[in-house]
C-alpha cells in the first residue's frame, strides 16, 4: 500500500512473486504502469485506493503487505492506527506485514523506548582534556 512508482512492486513481480499494488495517486499508478512495462513486468492489479478504505477488498487475501507509503503521510494517530488495522485485516493468517513510518508527527522515540536498553550518558572527564 502507498505503492507510489512501484520500486518495490516491480523489483518483487521481477523474483516471480504476484503483486497488486495500491496508491493514492493515479499518477503513481500510471507511472508504476509506464516502469513496469519498461522492464516487461506486468503487475498482478494496479489498484486507485486509499489505505483508510481497504473494507471493500477481500480479507484474508494477501501472504504480504508492505505498508510504506501510508504511515509517511497520516498525521493522526487514529489514522495510522486505522490503515495498520486494514491492512492487517488484508493479511492471511500467518502472513508477514512491513510497515514504516518517518514523520514528524509520529514521535518514534515513543513506540521504541522499550526496545533497547537504556543508554547512560557519558560521564564528564576530570582528567586531561
Amino acid at each position: 500500500m502507498g505503492g507510489v512508482p512501484g520500486r518495490y512492486s516491480i523489483y518483487l513481480a521481477e523474483k516471480g512473486h504476484k503483486v497488486t499494488l495500491l496508491d493514492l495517486s493515479r499518477r503513481n499508478i500510471e507511472v508504476a504502469k509506464e516502469k513496469s512495462a519498461e522492464r516487461g513486468i506486468l503487475l498482478e492489479d494496479y489498484v486507485h485506493g486509499n489505505a483508510l478504505e481497504l473494507e471493500e477488498y477481500e480479507p484474508e487475501k494477501y501472504d504480504v503487505i508492505l505498508l510504506m507509503g501510508p504511515l509517511y503521510q497520516l498525521i493522526d494517530e487514529k489514522d495510522r492506527k486505522a490503515a495498520i488495522e486494514g491492512a492487517l485485516r488484508l493479511l492471511k493468517p500467518n502472513g508477514i506485514i512491513f510497515a514504516s513510518f518517518i514523520s514528524n508527527y509520529a514521535p518514534i522515540q515513543d513506540y521504541l523506548k522499550d526496545l533497547y536498553p537504556k543508554i547512560r550518558p557519558r560521564q564528564k572527564s576530570h582528567g586531561n582534556q
